[in-house]
């Protein structure tokens, strides 16, 4: 099987930017594809295999998912962009309507009964909702080049037990999926996200079976609709085609090199725009690999602009 399914608790919580920009105070519940792929290439350049990753990432023989949230065994996909249309289609319910609009994410057990209701009776919006944890302001100290510490705040978010966030990932073969799962493996206890000192951002990891109606969904490339199951931006080549007659929304993405290696200090990368997860479209894409390196780093910094796609049928 050319996919497997990776779960990662975050035993001290995390701290994943907010979209608006890179403020500690702000954070989201999910980790984005571009920054998981960023901290994978870190460690592979401390494991010698940096290389290969990258040209694993560029031929599309290592593809990703967002990290997802799963509550106890129910794993959670994107809401689809593609829902707006009917919702605007027809009446419901005000108060159905406006819970449904806050839902981020569909629990995969009721996807095609929710997607069913699209354009039938909806399902209520208290079934297909959880609870996967909370975000905490903290109030930390900044000591660096400063006599006395600093006071300022911290966002982290902090999952209930039982949840956390899961990665699809598809691997043309044993050693590609082998040199995933060793970094993966050893990026857990050095952590992912931002304000990683106090031990946020570190997880532990769990290889779980990859369930046949999600596999059902990797595997429908002919589906009228296909969703976008992490961040992902199409190559200039595939950008007119792939929109057209597309639902989809833009996400910012910006922040500062995490490489020790690449400067002295951190620099900001090269802000750029991608697709959000759920964004709907009528076909894939390839998508592209882009460096986001600002002038003054001894290497590249590469922002991954692919991922897997789920296929809809209305």
């Amino acid at each position: 099987m050319p996919y497997s399914l990776y779960k990662l608790t975050f035993p001290a919580g995390a701290h994943f930017g907010a979209d608006t920009g890179p403020s500690p105070d702000d954070t989201r519940m999910t980790v984005r594809v571009d920054t998981l792929f960023s901290a994978l290439f870190i460690e592979a350049l401390s494991a010698g295999c940096a290389q290969e990753l990258l040209d694993a990432a560029q031929a599309g023989h290592l593809m990703l998912s967002d990290g997802l949230p799963y509550n106890a065994g129910d794993l959670y996909l994107p809401k689809p962009i593609y829902a707006l249309q009917h919702a605007a289609a027809r009446p419901v319910d005000t108060r159905q309507a406006k819970a449904l609009r806050k839902l981020e994410y569909i629990p995969l057990s009721l996807f095609a009964d929710y997607i069913r209701g699209l354009s039938g009776t909806q399902l209520p919006a208290d079934t297909l909702d959880a609870e996967f944890g909370l975000a905490e302001v903290r109030v930390r100290a900044a000591i660096r080049g400063q006599e006395e510490p600093t006071p300022y705040q911290a966002a982290v978010y902090r999952f209930r037990p039982g949840c956390g966030l899961y990665l699809i990932v598809y691997h043309r073969d044993d050693a590609v999926r082998d040199m995933f799962s060793t970094l993966l493996n050893n990026l857990a206890p050095v952590g992912i996200g931002g304000q990683r000192s106090p031990g946020w951002g570190s997880f532990a990891v769990q290889q779980s079976p990859v369930p046949p109606s999600l596999l059902a969904l990797l595997d429908a490339q002919e589906a009228p609709v296909q969703m976008l199951l992490g961040t992902a931006l199409p190559a200039q080549e595939e950008l007119d085609t792939a929109l057209q007659g597309g639902w989809y929304a833009l996400v910012r993405r910006a922040g500062f090199v995490a490489s020790p290696t690449h400067a002295p200090t951190p620099l900001r990368k090269h802000t750029t725009y991608a697709l959000q997860p759920g964004s709907c479209l009528a076909a894939r894409f390839t998508g592209c690999l882009l460096d986001v390196s600002p002038p003054g780093g001894s290497h590249p910094v590469w922002r991954l602009g692919k991922t897997l796609f789920a296929g809809v049928h209305p």
